[in-house]
């Protein structure tokens, strides 16, 4: 919603500007002390044993315990953010790790870590599906395998958008607005685009679709990139883990916040938010590992509007 549109709201719903002014207030209050005490919560996930770690975005640790496929050891830990900013600024900014290559297909990652790993690899610039707006889960197990292979000597992190929207699979298209058609054309016509309603959250959140609805969404999007990382893994050499950034919401309330809050909030550290997976796949073999000083990577440039676009396709911006 744009801030016109919302000035629009207030003149018609003045009595709403309290209410909203007051939830602003604790939803601040609420999450600046939360990070004041949780501040060394959290698994350091570059301190753990792994040669390959595996990130799926938003991905709850009950959806993934029902519907993983792996062999291997899963047990719950909990990270360091409720949002992917979050989980790379609490685990990357603050030391260098030149044995690491870090894959990603979601925008928030590479202007926090680069710079601070041997190489980071942007499918979201170079393989970015038009229609479905996101980086699908077999090109990230594609692209992450050929790197394993390029750099057999460093520590691999591929990081998959799904389970987080935008809903690839069939239940998904059926609420999911990929090509966001309205926004996009006002843009084109130099108009402020609106982009409400848009999101499925959105229309979960004002009741317009069913919880159920979009957890089944959800769920099919979590079956696709495990499908994919199923295959991916019997192709990895090394001790491989799978986790999360963070969890995600459906009908969760904060506590003491007068509305429910979706799907991944930065600073509420509820448990389905930030208690995830930390499946360890067995593998008898493994990598010897080496640093060394970061690479320029020739995998495209991109303009800053061209991220935020890209942003707002998979539902964080407005």
């Amino acid at each position: 919603m744009t801030l016109f549109s919302k000035l629009s709201t207030a003149m018609r719903q003045p009595r709403q500007i309290p209410s909203y002014i007051t939830h602003r207030g604790l939803y601040d209050i609420y999450t600046f002390y939360q990070r004041k005490l949780r501040a060394k919560d959290g698994i350091k996930i570059m301190e753990e044993d792994w040669d390959n770690l595996i990130i799926l975005d938003a991905c709850r640790y009950d959806s993934y315990l029902e519907k993983k496929n792996l062999p291997g050891k899963c047990r719950a830990v909990i990270s360091k953010g409720s949002t992917t900013t979050e989980f790379i600024q609490k685990n990357f900014t603050k030391n260098e790790h030149y044995d690491t290559v870090y894959i990603t297909a979601n925008p928030h990652v590479d202007r926090y870590v680069t710079g601070k790993l041997h190489s980071v690899i942007s499918p979201w610039k170079t393989h970015w599906n038009e229609t479905f707006h996101t980086v699908m889960p077999e090109t990230m197990a594609d692209i992450t395998a050929k790197n394993a292979n390029m750099y057999p000597e460093k520590r691999l992190i591929s990081h998959f958008i799904q389970p987080h929207r935008p809903f690839i699979g069939e239940r998904g298209k059926k609420i999911e607005d990929y090509k966001s058609v309205d926004g996009h054309r006002e843009m084109a016509l130099g108009k402020d685009p609106d982009w409400e309603g848009e999101n499925p959250y959105n229309q979960l959140k004002h009741g317009e679709i069913s919880e159920t609805v979009v957890r089944e969404a959800y769920e099919e999007n979590l079956e696709l990139v495990l499908s994919a990382i199923t295959d991916l893994v019997s192709k990895l050499e090394g001790r491989t883990v799978v986790t999360a950034d963070h969890g995600n919401l459906f009908s969760d309330r904060f506590p003491s916040l007068p509305e429910a809050g979706f799907p991944h909030p930065g600073g509420m550290y509820l448990s389905d938010l930030v208690k995830v997976p930390w499946h360890v796949i067995p593998s008898e073999r493994r990598r010897t590992i080496t640093a060394a000083p970061p690479k320029n990577n020739n995998d495209g440039s991109m303009q800053d509007g061209d991220v935020q676009e890209k942003l707002k396709h998979l539902g964080y911006l407005e």
